[in-house]
């Protein structure tokens, strides 16, 4: 997140990337926004996301499967995106 977010790049949002430029505790649900390569296929990323509210964790996870790098209809059936506990983690 450091990289994307740095001053220089300014690659996303300050929304997303908060005051601080780490992604932490930036989320609607007070929770991070964490980056990391996909070390099986160096070409994609995964895009973490946590302390989500479970009771729309579902929904959010449905919605991120189809611009996932899958291209899954939903999440229970996707390669490229997992749920665990109150997080997503999915591969673009």
């Amino acid at each position: 997140m450091n990289k994307v977010c740095s001053t220089g790049r300014n690659a996303v949002s300050s929304t997303i990337c908060g005051d601080t430029r780490d992604g932490v505790g930036t989320n609607e649900y007070g929770g991070n926004y964490t980056l990391a390569v996909d070390s099986a296929n160096m070409q994609r990323v995964k895009v973490g996301i946590t302390n989500i509210d479970t009771q729309y964790i579902d929904d959010l996870a449905d919605t991120l499967a189809k611009l996932s790098a899958g291209n899954c209809n939903s999440a229970a059936s996707c390669a490229t995106l997992a749920v665990a506990g109150n997080t997503i983690t999915v591969t673009l």
